[in-house]
């Protein structure tokens, strides 16, 4: 099942692309231009790619279990509505 969850996150990220002017566009490009001078300053320094490889990595687990699970809530409310209804 979480294989099936995964898929449809990875389907649902390619096909939503982030929109221009939204906050997460702005922080996105605040984050992108602050690391782009960190990492003008400490060039070639392997303690920051390191360290930057694991943030991203991180972010990446944090939006998967995110995605996951707010699918499964999702569905457990859908299952709670049927039960329910087909009970009446």
């Amino acid at each position: 099942m979480q294989d099936i969850i995964m898929d449809l996150y990875w389907n649902w990220l390619q096909d939503n692309r982030i929109m221009p002017g939204s906050e997460y566009a702005k922080i996105q490009g605040i984050l992108a231009e602050t690391e782009e001078k960190i990492c003008e300053k400490f060039k070639n320094e392997p303690l920051l790619d390191t360290l930057l490889e694991a943030q991203q990595n991180l972010n990446r687990v944090i939006e998967e279990e995110a995605f996951a699970g707010g699918f499964r809530i999702g569905a457990k409310l859908m299952l709670e509505i049927i039960s329910k209804s087909s009970a009446v």
